[in-house]
């Protein structure tokens, strides 16, 4: 028989009997193991997974990946390692499946692999809707803009003035895995102790191991607001003259 006719058989027979697969059951418990359990990936770049099995699989055949990518290496007759060049899809979950006898019966068993696919911010900016140097004692709203990162449910957002943070916001819950854009808005008071201070965010992942974006800094100018001071002035001089006389 050819390797062709093989494989033809092979995708048949792991269709077939995949669909009565019991995924993490309880009873298959230590029989199969992926390292890692959970794998974070940049989208384009590379990734493997390692299953590893703790039993001899009653059909030695059924013991695989099924995976839409990647390719499937057989390093030893206990492991199967799923090697990935590329990682080309938002959405993907490779399952690592095996059939057992234990006491007799037949155990089928399959596994997740928890793959979490992430693209950095395309770029990030920091915008302030106001026009001029800022007044003391005014109130003023700078966005943070963020474009293109997934998946933008783990996106996290900064605001800081020099070294001070000022807010920490996140993206609203959506199932949504493909790169999107969003913006974030902070009001904040002038004050005249941030005179030359500089207003800037930052953009990340609540994932391991990604990187941190980091917005241009403004630097901010802040006038007095002399309408107090002047007030306060006149009603001095009004207080004196009258008490004067």
């Amino acid at each position: 028989m050819s390797a062709s006719n093989l494989g033809g058989i092979f995708v048949l027979l792991s269709f077939s009997v995949f669909q009565c697969f019991a995924l993490n059951d309880p009873a298959c418990a230590g029989l199969m193991q992926i390292s890692p359990s959970r794998l974070v990936v940049r989208y384009g770049d590379p990734a493997s997974a390692l299953c590893t099995i703790t039993q001899d699989p009653k059909e030695p055949d059924l013991f695989s990946w099924e995976a839409s990518i990647g390719d499937v290496r057989i390093p030893g007759p206990r492991n199967k390692t799923l090697q990935v060049d590329r990682v080309d899809q938002w959405d993907t979950a490779p399952l690592c499946y095996s059939t057992f006898l234990m006491k007799s019966e037949e155990l089928q068993c399959k596994t997740r692999l928890n793959v979490t696919v992430y693209q950095p911010p395309d770029s990030i900016r920091l915008l302030a809707e106001m026009t001029g140097d800022m007044v003391e004692g005014s109130e003023y709203t700078v966005n943070c803009s963020v474009e293109n990162v997934a998946p933008i449910q783990k996106l996290k957002v900064r605001f800081y003035r020099g070294d001070t943070l000022l807010s920490t916001q996140v993206h609203p819950e959506t199932t949504e895995l493909k790169p999107q854009s969003a913006a974030f808005r902070l009001d904040v008071m002038a004050r005249e102790e941030d005179d030359g201070s500089e207003v800037w965010c930052e953009a990340s992942l609540d994932l391991e191991n990604t990187p941190v974006n980091k917005s241009a800094r403004v630097r901010t100018s802040v006038l007095l607001d002399w309408l107090p001071i002047i007030a306060g002035l006149v009603g001095a001089v009004i207080f004196v003259v009258i008490d004067e006389a």
